[in-house]
């Protein structure tokens, strides 16, 4: 049965979703099997999709802000 997949800690659901947020949105380009793991990932549980939203949505969160901080002067 390939489709049966041990419960998940949210806590470890959504670790797992911040390392597919940072690994397709790193400096190294994703491979075609990254992408098709974190599609078998996503597929197994809607708990995925939504973190995988949920992290996404964090990460450009983060982004605008990290653009809107005004820089530390140096003296």
């Amino acid at each position: 049965m390939d489709n049966v997949h041990a419960f998940q800690r949210s806590e470890d659901v959504m670790d797992e979703a911040y390392a597919w947020v940072l690994k397709f949105n790193g400096d190294t380009p994703v491979s075609s099997d990254d992408i098709a793991a974190m599609r078998e990932w996503v597929g197994r549980s809607p708990a995925h999709r939504q973190a995988l939203k949920e992290a996404e949505e964090f990460w450009c969160e983060a982004e605008l802000l990290s653009g809107l901080a005004v820089p530390l002067q140096k003296k």
